[in-house]
């Protein structure tokens, strides 16, 4: 559970209920009730994730016996109906939890009781009951196991100041945890932690960056954008090699059984052929050996056949697969980076030796600003290219990259991102690379062709997800061919690619583009 491995979890817990029922160890078969759901519940599985705890409440009873897995299930309980805003069934869990930790004098279980309590007063806009609860509870968790800077708990606190507005406590609380995060990490915590260290520093850089974007240093809130991005992507290989190292255990394991089965198999094949000699005559054994050599050959060469083809039908879809995506990448490259390619060969003609004036001067800008140009390009297809899924709000987040950078050369031009995120959607790598081509491909055509001041960006996503690119520009004088080119029909192409629509509406007020799925 702790590396979140689900499924493993699953089976085992179902082996030790199939243990306790034959034992009657009721008590064990309720805490695997508690396990179950707190597994339902991560897995945002909220009604299954209720019924295991009901279950293992129904099973303690008035037992005093089974009074730790009662305050568990009355715990997760309340922090379920926090989460699906039912605050009254929420309050009332959590008080019948708090008298059970203090009966049986766990601090653990008293703690996590007061940060669900603290999560209902927050919930009900109490923040100053709120605040009270979350110092309790982190007091409580100071008694057993010390002060904690850099915690789940300390964490919560700071999120709660950033949602009272009380952004120099909340401030105060991120920067202490990430600096006792570097102090005993040497600044490397981004390659030596585990994962799960990862993830808490990725939350505490996260509510530190809202704090200060809440307070308009949007500068600093940039640059730790740019480090949650950079330590998504060591998250993102740290998975792929324990992905990595895992298969290869259950391939060397299956590789052990398939061994001794095999020695099984020839020890047993020996022991039958033995006795056949000792009970059959010696010409008998001869012929039988014959046909039984001739026909173990042919299933042998038949097996072999049909493993070759069916490898040569896997090698061919591979390569079919490989050389499909490699043309799409080959083209992206060229039309995005073709531009630039041939601005760089005409400023060079500008350019002459022994020779410097306004001319070559510009004409190195030029060639500096584009070979910048080609490098971003390069660094976002690496940055998709390399992942499995994306979400919704990581291509906002790249986005804001982008308008960061592309601020510098557009000075007069005001960039605009909105955000209503209520339902965080993953794309596939190639639908999320599509996507953002997309949304670069029409900032670029308002930046050339409307003559605009503003651009504004909306990013939705509640029961399904849209995305809106606004310019107050000119609009389009004829029609959005004549505007964009090869770009527009970009667009088109990889708008059909993905599955989606996108629609271009224009008027003497500015252009929008909309990018939504298709609905079947």
């Amino acid at each position: 559970m702790s590396v979140s491995d689900y499924k493993e979890a699953n089976a085992i817990l179902y082996t030790i209920i199939d243990l306790a029922e034959k034992e009657k160890d009721t008590i064990t078969i309720t805490a695997c009730f508690n396990f179950l759901g707190e597994i339902d519940y991560n897995r945002n599985l909220v009604s299954n994730a209720k019924q295991w705890h009901y279950k293992a409440l129904s099973l303690s009873g008035n037992n005093p016996t089974y009074n730790a897995q009662k305050a568990v299930a009355y715990i997760n309980l309340g922090n379920i109906y926090n989460w699906i805003k039912q605050l009254d069934s929420a309050k009332y869990c959590v008080e019948k939890a708090i008298p059970i930790c203090n009966k049986i004098e766990n601090l653990y279980y008293l703690c996590n009781a007061y940060m669900v309590l603290s999560g209902y007063y927050r919930h009900s806009n109490n923040f100053e009951a709120a605040e009270k609860m979350m110092l309790k509870a982190m007091d409580i968790r100071k008694k057993t196991e010390g002060k904690i800077v850099f915690s789940n708990e300390q964490l919560a606190l700071g999120n709660l100041y950033y949602h009272i507005k009380k952004f120099n406590k909340a401030i105060e609380v991120f920067k202490s945890g990430i600096a006792y995060d570097d102090s005993i990490n040497n600044g490397n915590s981004k390659i030596q932690l585990k994962k799960s260290n990862l993830v808490i520093r990725y939350y505490y850089l996260q509510g530190l960056m809202r704090c200060y974007k809440a307070t308009n240093l949007l500068d600093t809130a940039t640059i730790l954008l740019e480090e949650m991005l950079e330590l998504t992507d060591s998250i993102g290989q740290i998975n792929a090699a324990d992905a990595l190292a895992d298969m290869q255990v259950k391939y060397e394991t299956q590789k052990k059984e398939n061994t001794i089965i095999q020695q099984k198999f020839d020890i047993n094949r020996k022991n039958i052929l033995f006795y056949f000699v000792v009970i059959l005559l010696s010409a008998l054994a001869i012929i039988f050996g014959i046909i039984f050599w001739n026909y173990k050959k042919k299933q042998e060469l038949k097996l072999q056949q049909q493993i070759e083809k069916d490898k040569w039908h896997t090698l061919q879809a591979i390569a079919k697969a490989e050389e499909k995506e490699r043309s799409r990448i080959a083209a992206d490259l060229h039309d995005n980076l073709g531009v630039y390619a041939a601005s760089i060969a005409s400023n060079l003609q500008h350019i002459k030796l022994c020779e410097y004036n306004a001319e070559s001067e510009i004409a190195l800008c030029e060639l500096n600003k584009n070979s910048q140009a080609i490098v971003s390009q390069l660094n976002d297809t690496i940055w998709i290219l390399k992942k499995k899924d994306i979400l919704l709000t990581a291509i906002s987040d790249r986005i804001k990259v982008l308008l960061n950078k592309t601020q510098k050369s557009f000075p007069n031009i005001q960039f605009n991102i909105q955000e209503n995120i209520e339902r965080d959607v993953e794309f596939s790598a190639i639908h999320a690379y599509h996507l953002y081509r997309i949304l670069q491909e029409a900032i670029n055509n308002a930046l050339k062709h409307s003559k605009c001041s503003q651009i504004d960006i909306e990013i939705n996503s509640t029961n399904s997800w849209s995305i809106l690119i606004k310019d107050n520009g000119i609009g389009f004088l004829k029609n959005k061919e004549a505007v964009g080119g090869n770009g527009i029909k970009n667009m088109e192409t990889r708008s059909k690619e993905a599955n989606w629509k996108i629609h271009w509406t224009s008027d003497k007020d500015g252009s929008i583009v909309t990018i939504t799925p298709t609905t079947n």
